[in-house]
């Protein structure tokens, strides 16, 4: 998908995974880095930009 186009369902749903995994480590009180997960991401997505809010995030799946 070019830049900045719709996301495809792959994509969305590995963003989704990510966001919801730092959640659940969040919520449970154990660090995490958010830049493990932006790069371990980051090959999932077709040019998709990665500096979104959780949410503006969640704005664009819903």
């Amino acid at each position: 998908m070019p830049r900045g186009g719709n996301w495809s369902r792959e994509e969305v749903e590995a963003t989704a995974a990510s966001y919801f995994a730092m959640l659940e480590h969040g919520l449970r009180g154990e660090s995490f880095n958010k830049a493990e997960h932006r790069r371990a991401l980051l090959p999932l997505l077709d040019g998709q930009a990665f500096s979104l809010s959780p949410s503006q995030f969640v704005a664009r799946v819903n």
